[in-house]
């Protein structure tokens, strides 16, 4: 072997031991920065935890559903929780505690996805339109505007008669009441990037709009980006409940928490409470854990919030 394979394999050998190291290193950085997370907001840590022990629930539901979701068992219909079934059966013998389980999926799968897709569009839209301003900025806002004029929930009712019921159609519906706060935020941050030295100095060199976005104005709107997805999955997890609720979300027997709340009072007139407390308190947890984590999130990036508290 001549000297320079020699050298060759010792830099391989190398760079294969640093790339081991890091990959290692990495659960110790993320444990660090959960650790100074949990001492600066400790409810938004403890929140977050609870956030992916739902996403967790929701991802292993077969292996932790302790029956199966859709089989109807009439003997037992409608009895309240006892040591078999702990959150009781519903109208139909069905365990309502697998139903919950699997519930968790579509209605997680949904809230975060119609958040993400939304903000995502919404926030490339604000991108281009703060940066560019003038005209296009102008007729951009007013359409956003005349947008933000229907309610959401309006609007998506609207879309799922269209389009009918399903989960992209109900992800869709959803994303569309999410574009215009993301437009209006992300606007807002590249309007104030667009002033800073950094971007009339490349402007200055001839550097291409685009090149100047996706370089110098895009990582400024990350942040705003990360916090304003993660406060509003909370309002799209409400959106799926009360689409479902008003029987325009996915139809059953598919379970989700807000077509369990619809076919339980529309099929009784008065209906049990566990048929009402477990699909509630399951919305109830989950939103309120995407809020406070979204609140300590946007505390901890937000730059003017860091020394307080």
């Amino acid at each position: 072997m001549s000297l320079l394979e020699h050298t060759d394999s010792e830099s391989d050998q190398r760079s294969d031991q640093s790339v081991i190291v890091l990959i290692l290193s990495l659960p110790l950085k993320f444990f660090r920065i959960y650790v100074d997370f949990f001492k600066r907001r400790p409810l938004g840590a403890i929140c977050s935890l609870i956030v992916l022990i739902m996403c967790v629930i929701g991802l292993f539901a077969p292996l932790l559903a302790p029956h199966d979701p859709l089989r109807s068992e009439p003997p037992i219909r409608n009895l309240p929780p006892w040591s078999e079934h702990w959150f009781g059966t519903d109208l139909n013998g069905r365990d309502l505690l697998s139903r919950v389980i699997y519930g968790s999926r579509l209605s997680l799968l949904i809230g975060v996805s119609s958040v993400i897709i939304g903000t995502l569009f919404g926030s490339i839209w604000g991108l281009v339109s703060g940066y560019w301003g003038g005209g296009f900025d102008l007729i951009s806002q007013r359409l956003v505007e005349i947008w933000m004029s229907f309610p959401g929930i309006i609007l998506a009712m609207t879309l799922l008669v269209i389009m009918g019921g399903g989960i992209i159609p109900v992800t869709i519906a959803i994303s569309f009441g999410r574009v215009p706060s993301g437009t209006r935020v992300i606007r807002s941050v590249a309007i104030a990037t667009r002033e800073y030295t950094y971007v009339e100095a490349a402007r200055a060199i001839g550097m291409s709009d685009a090149r100047i976005i996706i370089k110098h104005v895009l990582p400024s709107c990350i942040s705003s980006f990360l916090i304003l997805s993660t406060a509003n999955i909370g309002g799209g997890i409400i959106a799926e409940a009360s689409l479902g609720f008003l029987g325009l979300g996915v139809p059953p027997p598919v379970a989700t928490w807000g077509n369990m709340l619809s076919s339980n009072v529309l099929i009784a007139l008065k209906p049990s409470w566990w048929l009402i407390v477990f699909p509630g308190l399951a919305i109830v947890i989950t939103v309120l854990s995407f809020n406070l984590f979204g609140d300590a999130l946007r505390d901890v990036l937000d730059p003017r919030l860091r020394g307080e508290h």
